[in-house]
């Protein structure tokens, strides 16, 4: 029988190892809080460069394409990133992985070319063929770097992938806006993407140094597919979520409201979504390190979501109560009509962040599965719901709406089914929410009550006054009503900073 002292020292053991687990993932976050923000800074700026140079329609046009190779993104990565990280880093998974991820990347764009006129047909566009044929190149190009990108997420190396991701957002906005320029239309949004990713393949090569080998383990092949083919079909299940939408709105309402509608998704993609996508990149192999310490899975989860909510919850309030001013601030008046479809949309991102941690906790822990039966089940009630507010209603609102209300469902689906599988601490985790959701509600408050009396000010001014007047009070009430909450994400944050001044110390 162990000794209570050989007991002590295991715990502190074990507790050491969370903390330092924890300031990694905060020193990655913030890696790759940097390379996003950068990214997402310079995306947001040049489509409001392009929105002025460009037309709802064109906007539009462009959705088919995105809409459409979205929808079958999965197919080509066979899921393999999260089956690789699952897995370590076995040189047989790595090679094999490569060469499989190639010929997928192939085959899906050859699919993409032949079955693009269905893209025609389903927009009810022919203009919808041509530029779905084109975005399909995304496919093999991006399967060169693949592997690249998911071992530095393995290994918590987020520093690295900070210059290909900026090269890729870089790219993206001054190829598209050159393209503009010369009067490309809609094609300068469809080839700014593609040339983007063909710029970003070489430097990721650069920043990593591993090279495939000209090798293929049929046994790790047989090995990574049944993971991936789950990973795959959640992929697929959530694709067609998130782009239904598009598919309706464009069929039902025409290009120029599936452009308005497409715009209204932008802005709280960078500011809500983007950061939930941002920390599962860090949490994904984070969960892999302590699937078996179910324990500190429990612990990670529960904080994480914490963060999370309180980071996106302001956000999101914030923005839909100032949609009209930040529309017509950024975009211009020719773009009003996206103010109304952005609350709705808000609300989605908020509710589809504190899912995204929940997903990665199921693909880390290895039941992908679980996430199958949980996909299908909320395809079985957007499709019907979406179909309703664009075909029904006819708004693009209303379809926004019809976003939301679906993923409430999912989401409280999804802790429920979590906390059997997993056994999380459900009453915990909600607990957590309360203090940032507590001071969102001041904030929320604090708007609605200034909003009538700066009507009279101009849109920047709205937003600036607004802007500064609820961060105030959401920083204010959180700390009133959270202290240990707040300290605690100092003293992670403030641990994290640490270690890495004495690494950049000890590098010579």
């Amino acid at each position: 029988m162990p000794s209570l002292d050989a007991n002590d020292e295991d715990e502190r053991r074990r507790m050491r190892d969370r903390e330092q687990l924890a300031r990694s993932a905060v020193r990655g976050t913030a890696w790759v809080a940097a390379s996003r923000l950068a990214g997402r800074l310079l995306f947001f700026a040049s489509t409001v460069v392009l929105a002025r140079l460009l037309e709802r329609e064109d906007f539009g046009v462009a959705a088919y394409a995105i809409a459409v190779i979205a929808m079958f993104s999965a197919i080509p990565g066979l899921g393999l990133a999260p089956a690789l990280i699952h897995h370590r880093d076995d040189p047989e998974m790595l090679d094999t992985g490569f060469w499989l991820g190639l010929l997928a990347g192939a085959t899906g764009f050859a699919l993409v070319w032949v079955a693009a006129p269905l893209a025609g047909w389903a927009f009810a566009d022919p203009r919808a063929v041509d530029v779905t044929r084109a975005l399909g190149l995304l496919f093999p190009i991006e399967s060169l770097r693949n592997v690249h990108a998911t071992l530095l997420a393995r290994r918590l190396d987020f520093r690295r992938r900070f210059v290909p991701e900026l090269v890729h957002a870089t790219g993206k906005g001054l190829i598209a806006i050159v393209l503009a320029l010369a009067g490309f239309g809609y094609w300068s949004l469809i080839l700014g993407t593609v040339g983007a990713a063909a710029l970003a393949v070489p430097v990721y090569w650069w920043v990593l140094d591993w090279h495939p080998r000209f090798h293929f383990d049929r046994a790790a092949a047989r090995r990574l597919l049944p993971f991936g083919g789950h990973v795959v079909a959640i992929d697929l299940l959530g694709a067609l979520i998130r782009n239904a939408d598009s598919v309706l709105v464009g069929r039902l309402l025409g290009a120029a409201t599936l452009g308005v509608y497409t715009l209204a998704f932008r802005i709280p993609d960078l500011l809500i979504r983007n950061l939930a996508t941002m920390l599962g990149q860090v949490l994904l192999p984070v969960y892999a390190r302590l699937q078996s310490d179910r324990d500190a899975v429990h612990a990670t989860f529960v904080s994480s979501a914490s963060y999370v909510f309180a980071l996106t919850a302001p956000m999101a309030a914030g923005l839909a109560l100032l949609a009209e001013p930040v529309v017509v601030g950024f975009f211009s008046e020719k773009w009003i009509d996206v103010a109304t479809v952005i609350p709705p949309i808000c609300l989605y991102a908020l509710l589809a962040s504190l899912s995204f941690n929940v997903g990665d906790l199921y693909k880390a822990l290895g039941r992908p599965d679980v996430l199958t039966r949980l996909s299908l089940l909320r395809a079985s009630l957007v499709l019907p719901a979406l179909w309703y507010g664009a075909a029904v209603v006819g708004t693009p609102a209303a379809v926004g709406w019809a976003q939301a209300g679906v993923a409430g469902v999912a989401l409280v689906a999804n802790l429920l089914v979590a906390q059997r599988v997993f056994e999380l601490p459900l009453r915990r985790g909600l607990a957590g929410l309360a203090p940032p959701a507590i001071a969102t509600g001041s904030m929320a408050l604090a708007l609605i009550v200034l909003l009538p009396a700066m009507r009279e000010q101009p849109a920047w001014g709205q937003i600036a006054l607004g802007a500064t007047v609820g961060a105030a009070v959401y920083v204010v009430t959180l700390g009133l009503v959270a202290r240990e909450f707040c300290a605690s994400a100092v003293r992670v944050l403030a641990g994290a900073l640490r270690r890495r001044s004495a690494t950049a110390e000890a590098t010579p």
